[in-house]
């Protein structure tokens, strides 16, 4: 399924170019921006080894772009301009000082009934900051002088503290991440929904686990609606001063993530700016390889073997555009028992036509909910439901069963193939499935994905923000 738009020509042999010079003055902005934060004088500013980027490159960014054009000074002033214009009263002063002046941006709230007065008022206020740094991008887009983000640490109970500088420094690396993408991230519309699930008091502070779901448009995606669904999440509040503010805040979304994971419990919040920048190398070198392979792919260049039987791509992106933000009651949802996505994808498979593969070292096979590693038409194996094992199948699979090529051009990817992420090299926990990809002028400039546990639609590829990505092309299968 391909989602078209008109554009002007471009031409192929700049992309990657125009990609290098962005990501190395990205980097650069990050790096001196999280050092002169720290205002240690003296210390050595950080580095990054980014594979194909020059500190001192002087190549030239084309004047005209498609998708990825690197954004100029002009705009990102222009654009700053737009959003300090709407920060004003409708009469057109400036809002009164020390008054609060936010749009919200929640549509609704399930439960929130039951939260003590003034709790939901804050989190809802912490959220629509969170929005509001997405939609007005602009402002905190910044050259020589790092990259500017909304400093949300006042919300926390202890600003200084390392809750507060993890929140930071994962905002920190979505907005650094965003900056450095030659793609306009920024969402053009966004509106949030949320459900209030258990809520804990313990002493003085009051322990809240709620579920998110957003609609938002990325500005480079017109018309594109994006979907996330169900996202997990969990904020513990305490009074202070007759203000509740935050104590911790969990968000199971990739680039928080990316940043508590590496947080263990001899972190200090000092040492949060250094894993941001180490995050960010990550990313910079996915996105790098991400643009070496649209040219590759849109210049012809890719090509991948066949299989005994061909995968039927259409019933699988099908299968995959009605299930990704629902279930199939045909099979067990695993949302409480770890996480459906595998599963989904796995079902997305089955539909597609792989059949179960029994034999071999490496087994895909579902016929219950029972483990089952035999030969035996029963039960089900790990590389169903687990994207670990499925991930060791794919790569490792080269007899009867799946056909599939690991670590593909992502461009080439059609609907039914398979995006998997993780936190490290080689261990990739989440499962995402291509339902359509978008072009102009007949090249591919975008892959739009679908996933369940959180569940997306329409989610484009290039906001993905684990430190790692790799893409499976899927041929069919084997006898």
């Amino acid at each position: 399924m391909k989602q078209n738009r008109k554009r002007s020509p471009v031409s192929p042999g700049l992309l990657v170019a125009a990609a290098v010079l962005v990501l190395a003055v990205g980097l650069f902005c990050l790096v001196y921006g999280l050092a002169s934060a720290r205002g240690e004088e003296g210390q050595k500013e950080p580095t990054a080894d980014v594979p194909g980027i020059s500190p001192g490159s002087q190549q030239q960014t084309p004047e005209n772009g498609s998708g990825v054009r690197p954004i100029t000074e002009e705009e990102k002033q222009r654009m700053a301009d737009e959003a300090a214009e709407e920060e004003q009263n409708s009469d057109g002063t400036d809002a009164p000082s020390g008054k609060e002046e936010r749009v919200t941006y929640a549509v609704s709230v399930s439960g929130g009934e039951r939260l003590q007065p003034g709790i939901l008022d804050a989190l809802t206020g912490f959220l629509d900051e969170f929005y509001a740094s997405q939609k007005s991008f602009a402002p905190f887009f910044k050259t020589m002088d790092g990259i500017r983000v909304p400093d949300m640490t006042e919300r926390f109970a202890e600003p200084d503290g390392l809750q507060a500088a993890i929140w930071q420094s994962a905002l920190k690396y979505l907005c650094s991440a965003k900056t450095v993408n030659g793609y306009d991230l920024s969402w053009s519309e966004c509106s949030y929904s949320l459900k209030i699930g258990e809520i804990k008091p313990v002493g003085t502070t009051f322990e809240i686990s709620f579920t998110e779901s957003s609609e938002v448009c990325f500005s480079h995606l017109q018309g594109v609606r994006s979907v996330q669904n169900g996202l997990p999440c969990r904020a513990v509040f305490q009074k202070v001063e007759d203000q509740w503010k935050l104590v911790s805040y969990y968000r199971e979304e990739d680039f928080f993530l990316a940043v508590s994971r590496l947080v263990t419990e001899d972190t200090t919040a000092e040492e949060l700016p250094e894993i941001t920048v180490w995050l960010l190398t990550r990313y910079c070198g996915n996105y790098l390889k991400m643009m070496q392979h649209r040219e590759s792919f849109n210049s012809g260049e890719v090509g991948y073997r066949t299989s005994d039987h061909p995968y039927d791509r259409q019933a699988a992106a099908s299968y995959a555009a009605q299930y990704c933000l629902t279930r199939n009651s045909a099979y067990t949802n695993y949302d409480e028992l770890g996480g459906n996505n595998q599963n989904f994808v796995s079902q997305v498979l089955r539909a597609g036509g792989i059949p179960n593969d029994t034999t071999g070292n490496w087994k895909w096979k579902y016929y219950g909910d029972d483990v089952d590693e035999t030969e035996r038409a029963a039960g089900r194996t790990p590389s169903w439901v687990g994207a670990y094992y499925f991930y060791n199948y794919a790569i490792s699979n080269y007899d009867s069963g799946l056909a599939s090529t690991v670590g593909a051009n992502f461009f080439a990817a059609e609907g039914g193939d398979v995006l998997m992420t993780g936190p490290e090299k080689d261990l990739f926990n989440t499962s995402y499935v291509v339902l359509s990809t978008c072009e102009e002028d007949g090249a591919v400039f975008e892959i739009l994905l679908g996933s369940n546990s959180v569940d997306r639609e329409n989610w484009p590829m290039t906001a993905c923000f684990a430190p790692y990505v790799t893409m499976i092309k899927v041929q069919g299968w084997k006898d």
